[in-house]
């Protein structure tokens, strides 16, 4: 019996086709072979407009429609948690693309952010419900109208590439934890009236900045007002202390952001014990045995925090 070419076949191909155009010619794209059913169609590599080929290359899922129909600006679809597992464990960016190819309009998401939002459920439930914003769209017909989409596009891909200084980041992050609880217990026991030191202002703004970039990072404090300037909290001083910063100002500091900095630690102890193998942490062996052995405090319960405190600070 001789094979029949089915419909989706030509819907996936031609998705793929409307995908070449609808990127920078200068830009190179390898399909990819074999059972695509994994969850990945294609690879792509940036190439400058001078044909400069960068070496910096992502993966892409490239689903075909007939139509797309968006409701609210969003179009909704159920991904398969294994997929967005398997997505996870790339060391580069993967994006899905959602192509009409009646009106040959493309739509694409991060499919690891999207990963990453749903981890909680990813080991408890067989699929999730993802939503794609109607801004995303590339368009063969408007270049123009596509602009905007592939700079955002573009600009995610490079920002994925620099995840490295990232983990570093929140390697350091961890490491310093004990010296922000040194400062937390400060301001509990000094007194409320007496100015804190330079260099614990300098300490404590430097940790908490590092706090509010990594809980939007993680999509722990999604809105920016979830988590405060550092520079309201000088008011605060103004306000009440006639602008000397007190301990009693440094302890508000330090509680505003506690439940924040459990979470983070949280989040990073998951995410690297449990995708040590084939995700961001690949070689860091030290690191992960520090993570297997370490039991966080809860955020609300002092004698936690000052027993961890003592525990890790000689």
């Amino acid at each position: 019996m001789s094979p029949i070419r089915t419909e989706s076949h030509i819907i996936g191909e031609a998705a793929v086709e409307i995908l070449k155009r609808s990127l920078p010619k200068h830009w190179i794209l390898r399909e990819q072979g074999g059972n695509n059913d994994y969850g990945i169609d294609v690879e792509i590599e940036l190439v400058q407009t001078d044909g400069e080929v960068t070496g910096t290359i992502f993966k892409g899922q490239v689903k075909g429609h007939k139509n797309i129909h968006f409701k609210n600006d969003y179009y909704k679809k159920s991904i398969s948690t294994d997929k967005l597992k398997y997505w996870l464990r790339f060391s580069m960016p993967v994006i899905l693309f959602e192509v009409d190819t009646t009106k040959e309009e493309i739509f694409w998401v991060d499919a690891q952010l999207t990963a990453r939002r749903e981890y909680s459920y990813l080991d408890i439930q067989n699929s999730r419900q993802i939503k794609i914003s109607s801004n995303t769209k590339l368009s063969i017909k408007d270049k123009k109208e596509s602009q905007l989409s592939l700079m955002i596009l573009l600009n995610k891909i490079l920002n994925d590439y620099n995840w490295r200084n990232t983990y570093n980041e929140v390697k350091q992050y961890f490491h310093s934890f004990i010296s922000f609880l040194n400062i937390w217990s400060s301001c509990r026991y000094f007194d409320f009236f007496l100015e804190m030191e330079h260099d614990e202002i300098t300490s404590l703004k430097s940790y908490y900045k590092k706090t509010k970039r990594l809980a939007q990072t993680f999509y722990i404090a999604i809105d920016n007002d979830d988590i405060p300037l550092f520079e309201d909290w000088y008011k605060l001083a103004d306000e009440k202390w006639d602008g000397f910063f007190t301990y009693s100002v440094g302890l508000k500091v330090c509680e505003s952001i506690l439940k924040y900095i459990i979470e983070i630690l949280e989040f990073t102890k998951k995410l690297v014990l449990n995708l040590e193998s084939h995700f961001w942490a690949k070689h860091d062996l030290e690191f992960q045995q520090e993570l297997r052995l370490v039991h966080l405090p809860a955020f609300d319960d002092e004698n936690e925090l000052l027993n961890f405190l003592q525990k890790y600070s000689n």
